[in-house]
């Protein structure tokens, strides 16, 4: 792909990226969609613990976790596309040793090694050309990882309809194409030019730069962002030299970087701790508990996750426009206030068919506004602090 240039390049970049967001998306709804079904169970061997469907749904989520940690390590070593192309693969043997699982270890084995994703938005990020371009393509890369998990739910509606081993086995199985198709376009795209001039490949630094601008590398635009990465590389260099584990508490350091940690580390800590992943994760189990049929059930969790999805496609045009901080903030008003209806709803004596409804109004807005005020958002307001 080395003949691609300016906005063919970029198309193709986004295009991967997206795949490789939207399979993060994908393995994360897929799980849900299937669990309480009985050919699942059944070849599960009919756990009956309390715990045993959550913990194989919640290993996914573990994995991620250390996946994070790991590339904050291996993120310059293997560089960003490479973070991504490993992830790739990874996901296409855990999709092959879930959907080919009988027990539950095996399943749960699967879905820890099918962690992904964590590199995507720094790879984009670190491929914009200006500030502006930053906001709104992150917000976009996002809109393909709600998609994808809405693409699962209706995915897994559609097979379940089958009641046998292949309704549960095909959905799962098939994260392994998306993650082959997401592989090999990644394998052959170029690493970020930041990443080059970190390694000291400051020529192949600047032919990525030269392509992403469909110029010269004498251009003058071309040579001001050479010039203005260097520079930062630089003064991060000087900075991080003297950081210490305490200046994540108190930090006195001119870039201030254990501030923006903190504020990384707790505004995504806040996203997960709002209940988000309760709503994907088990979408159908709600549904199901507030007294609905399993097949409504199953329909409203791939409508919400929709709507989910739906949710974020209006965040890139607008991100620019209201600032990360107001849409934080007024989304969250949002949120509290429709997860106090359902709960009200919910937990409330005589349950009656209005109440019903009235919880899964509540619940299905609250994924529409999360969709577009918690995902896109919060993977750049740390870095950008």
């Amino acid at each position: 792909m080395k003949a691609l240039r300016g906005k063919a390049l970029y198309r193709v970049m986004r295009f991967c990226c997206c795949m490789a967001f939207g399979l993060y998306g994908y393995d994360a709804g897929v799980l849900g969609g299937v669990q309480e079904t009985r050919p699942f169970r059944e070849a599960l061997g009919n756990p009956t613990g309390p715990y045993i469907i959550p913990m194989v749904a919640s290993s996914y989520t573990l994995a991620a976790t250390v996946c994070a940690l790991a590339v904050s390590w291996l993120g310059m070593p293997l560089g960003r596309r490479g973070c991504i192309v490993m992830g790739d693969v990874l996901v296409i043997a855990g999709g092959i040793l879930q959907a080919s699982s009988w027990s539950v270890p095996q399943i749960i084995v699967g879905r820890v090694i099918c962690f992904i994703s964590c590199a995507v938005p720094t790879y984009m990020a670190e491929m914009s050309l200006t500030e502006k371009e930053r906001g709104p393509e992150v917000a976009f890369q996002c809109i393909f990882l709600v998609s994808g998990c809405a693409f699962a739910y209706w995915v897994d509606f559609g097979f379940t309809r089958l009641d046998n081993q292949v309704s549960w086995r095909i959905p799962i199985g098939f994260q392994a194409v998306l993650g082959a198709v997401s592989g090999v376009g990644m394998f052959l795209l170029p690493d970020t030019p930041r990443w080059y001039y970190v390694r000291g490949r400051l020529e192949e630094g600047d032919e990525v730069l030269s392509r992403l601008f469909d110029r010269s590398v004498l251009d003058s635009d071309v040579q001001t962002m050479r010039e203005s990465i260097l520079a930062s590389l630089e003064l991060e260099s000087e900075e991080t030299k003297t950081l210490n584990p305490l200046d994540l508490f108190w930090d006195r350091t001119n870039l201030r970087v254990g501030r923006r940690l903190r504020i990384a580390f707790l505004i995504l800590s806040v996203q997960q701790m709002m209940g988000i992943n309760v709503a994907v994760y088990y979408s159908v189990t709600i549904f199901a508990q507030i007294g609905l049929s399993s097949t409504l059930s199953q329909l409203l969790a791939a409508v919400m996750n929709t709507i989910f999805a739906i949710g974020s496609l209006f965040l890139p045009s607008t991100i620019e426009r209201f600032g990360r901080r107001n849409i934080l903030m007024y989304s969250a008003g949002g949120l509290t206030v429709c997860l106090s209806i359902f709960v009200a709803m919910i937990g409330s004596p005589g349950p009656t068919l209005a109440k019903q409804w009235v919880a899964v109004a509540a619940i299905i807005v609250y994924n529409l506004i999360f969709g577009y005020g918690w995902i896109g958002v919060c993977w750049l307001y740390g870095p950008e602090t």
